[in-house]
């Protein structure tokens, strides 16, 4: 058995049950850090509360975004703004694409599913999420730049006008996040593996910080 935590700068760190409690120093930025304890196992009333799983997964979300605004507050707004984004899509493209189902499922579903995914992936520091945002970014921008292109040839009326700002949105929302993710500081607050921590003694290490030189 293990436990796992994040160190300040993001990297997901490991460490031996016996180090609860103690210090660890993390291999990646040097910074000495608290081990948290481990789990507690549930008590007999717990397990026989009843809980949802839209709870639990709603109670756990609300922990993920405040550990993520600890770690990257910056990151952490442009997530929820593109989850909002993503939703907002998805709904509006729905209305707009009434009398053609098959390309809301075959476009925009996907496309909006994908942006929720790298918002979710952006809040729990995925690995993966630099290459997801690679991939559907680019594709994102270029189904909007088509759809505004469309509704710009399009004699003008409520269903045009309103595509017409769906397609802006994405262009500029996706377009902002591709450039976002090309810098080298944005990589590094999503490590690409999980470490061993060096477990230290020296109580006179500042605790999160940078370990002094």
């Amino acid at each position: 058995m293990a436990i796992e935590f994040r160190c300040v700068c993001g990297k997901k760190l490991t460490v031996p049950d016996d180090a609860a409690g103690r210090k660890a120093k993390c291999p990646s930025c040097n910074a000495v850090v608290n081990v948290p304890g481990p789990t507690p196992p549930p008590t007999p009333d717990d397990e026989v509360e009843h809980v949802s799983k839209v709870d639990r997964m709603v109670d756990q979300l609300g922990e993920d975004i405040a550990q993520s605004k600890e770690r990257a507050p910056q990151l952490t707004q442009i997530a929820v703004t593109l989850a909002v984004l993503a939703g907002a899509t998805l709904l509006l493209t729905f209305f707009l694409s009434l009398d053609t189902i098959v390309v809301w499922i075959l476009v925009w579903l996907p496309v909006s599913v994908a942006g929720g995914l790298i918002a979710l992936g952006m809040v729990k520091a995925d690995p993966r999420t630099p290459k997801l945002v690679s991939f559907v970014a680019p594709v994102a921008v270029g189904v909007n730049w088509v759809t505004l292109w469309s509704a710009a040839a399009s004699p003008m009326g409520p269903g045009v006008l309103l595509a017409l700002i769906v397609g802006l949105a994405n262009v500029a929302g996706y377009g902002l996040l591709f450039w976002y993710f090309r810098r080298d500081d944005t990589l590094l607050l999503f490590p690409p593996e999980t470490e061993d921590a060096e477990v230290v003694e020296d109580e006179s290490q500042p605790t999160g910080g940078p370990e002094a030189k």
